[in-house]
């Protein structure tokens, strides 16, 4: 037993000076934070293991539950489907309203979950808010006016536009899976900005388009040194504030005092999130109040174009976009599962948090996704229906039909 300890402290102690010598401390909060804490990654409850930033809240604004909500009918094998990615919570809201509402495994309407890459909408949002206060002429402006720091071979051509659409060519890593990757070390470790600004521009901006949250990292930093604050007060003064959220939200600091882990980390609770898709569903127009310059709003959900003129449809200005059964959706998503899903022809927003998620599809979409929106166009025809049937005089012997709701 005695020499068993000993090759024991022996081999942790190597593994130990391996993991400074290479540039991976990082590995030492995340072995505690996940295997030797019961968990194989990254939680939706991880708050507590990070510094934070604080996002305050002001005049909180109710939000009112539809009239006869409580008459909606949820298909069994819809919610069936969504019940097997392990949810904690669902909301469905109709003009503003709470249509459908659900928490599960304890989850209540006040606690406050992980965003996850949700969060990178947020600094989409950010920056546009940036451009209508001045403080960024458009996306258009070169990023090394605002970054000098920024390497490689493209850098004095990649624009804001470029990092938003994550066309900059930066050669950022983006493997979840790798302990050792960019995206473990920003989560994990600290001194995410220099760690940010390793990474050098090799191909070049606006030629393909390549998912990587070391865009965003370096748009948060362009917001924060245009407007002399922190990402978290700036959000809180111009954003959070402003949509009448109920609770002062969170983010994940590298360390104490600081930078926001902007990719990831946002914790808010789920009518909050709910609130950022109202913002966007109506074009900056929430609770009968202007928050947002609309050409804006309507310019961060435009297509995004390659050089070569090639149109990329499932993403713009850190969103998220499809068009599923006719409708042109935007959307924000996290990688267990966490969605904020504007339908503007139904004026719906859709937030789901969970555990987990489904794989992709070939049109780089969440399978998962098309659950939540197929409960919200049941929910909505429910509505044409009874709406179309209180049109119908008593003594009426009008057949309804799923054709004449649709001619309406």
């Amino acid at each position: 037993m005695k020499k068993f300890l000993i090759y024991f402290f022996i081999t942790l102690s190597s593994i130990s000076m391996l993991f400074i010598f290479t540039g991976n401390e990082h590995m030492f909060k995340t072995l505690r934070s996940t295997y030797f804490s019961g968990h194989t990654g990254p939680t939706i409850y991880d708050s507590d293991l990070f510094f934070s930033g604080i996002i305050e809240s002001d005049t909180p604004v109710d939000i009112m539950t539809y009239p006869n909500s409580q008459n909606m009918t949820i298909d069994a094998e819809i919610l069936q489907k969504i019940e097997s990615y392990d949810p904690v919570g669902l909301l469905v809201l109709k003009n503003e309203k709470i249509l459908f509402e659900k928490y599960w495994n304890k989850h209540e309407v006040s606690i406050l979950s992980n965003s996850f890459s949700a969060a990178k909408s947020i600094v989409g949002l950010a920056v546009f808010k940036a451009i209508e206060l001045g403080l960024i002429k458009s996306t258009d402006e070169k990023v090394i006016d605002f970054i000098p720091e920024l390497k490689g071979k493209y850098r004095e051509s990649i624009t804001i536009k470029h990092l938003l659409n994550m066309t900059s060519g930066i050669n950022f890593d983006e493997s979840y899976g790798n302990p050792f990757g960019f995206m473990a070390k920003a989560y994990y470790g600290d001194d995410l900005l220099n760690k940010t600004l390793s990474y050098e521009s090799e191909t070049e901006p606006g030629s393909e388009w390549k998912y990587l949250g070391g865009n965003t990292i370096l748009l948060s930093i362009i917001v924060s040194r245009v407007s002399n604050m922190k990402l978290s007060e700036f959000v809180s003064k111009h954003i959070w504030k402003k949509i009448g959220a109920s609770k002062e939200a969170i983010w994940s600091l590298d360390s104490e005092g600081g930078m926001e882990k902007a990719y990831c980390c946002y914790y808010a609770t789920l009518r909050d999130f709910a609130r950022l898709g109202l913002l966007v569903v109506n074009d900056g127009l929430i609770f009968n109040e202007s928050q947002f310059d609309s050409t804006l709003i309507q310019e961060l959900k435009s297509n995004v174009v390659l050089n070569n003129k090639i149109v990329i449809p499932h993403y713009s200005n850190h969103w998220w976009k499809i068009n599923y059964k006719g409708l042109d959706i935007t959307y924000a998503r996290g990688i267990l599962g966490q969605y904020i899903i504007t339908i503007p022809d139904y004026n719906m927003v859709v937030v789901r948090i969970g555990k987990k998620r489904g794989p992709k599809d070939e049109s780089e979409h969440p399978v998962d996704l098309y659950d939540y929106l197929d409960l919200a166009i049941s929910l909505n025809d429910q509505i044409k229906l009874n709406e179309y049937s209180s049109d119908l005089s008593p003594d009426s012997d009008s057949l309804i039909t799923s054709d004449s709701i649709q001619s309406r």
